[in-house]
């Protein structure tokens, strides 16, 4: 519930507060106004569940390592990467989402790989508008 500031890095959460044991909700990372780039973001072994809208969001030339998260159960996509966001989504859990497991538009990049994608709405992952990431190795159940 906020906004906090780490380095030149904007970062923005919410925590459900709905929820008996917190979880993470809607992250977005993107520049702060006093950076053009994000560098060093790291999320790994979360559990990312039940958002209102996306998961995670990668905005704005964003980059960094999304990891081992166990992501599902979000109302829109389970991660979400746009306007030249690049980050390396590997080994995770996405699944059992109201609409796509990962979206990339919008001149979104990024590598994907070894991801469990399984279960969502809509596609495993949607790529449309200039998305061009790398997909390797995606398990679909």
């Amino acid at each position: 519930v906020g906004q906090g500031k780490l380095g030149d890095v904007a970062l923005l959460a919410s925590i459900d507060q709905q929820c008996p044991t917190a979880h993470l909700c809607n992250v977005v990372f993107m520049p702060s106004r006093f950076t053009t780039v994000l560098y060093k973001v790291i999320m790994l072994r979360n559990d990312i569940h039940h958002c209102k809208a996306s998961g995670i969001f990668l905005r704005l030339s964003a980059g960094g390592l999304i990891a081992d998260n166990n992501i599902h159960s979000n109302y829109e996509a389970g991660v979400d990467i746009r306007k030249g966001a690049n980050p390396l989504v590997l080994c995770n859990k996405i699944h059992s989402g109201l609409r796509s497991g990962i979206v990339v538009v919008g001149n979104g990049k990024g590598v994907i790989r070894s991801n469990q994608i399984y279960g969502n709405k809509e596609a495993g992952i949607y790529i449309l508008y200039n998305g061009n990431p790398a997909v390797r190795y995606v398990s679909w159940h």
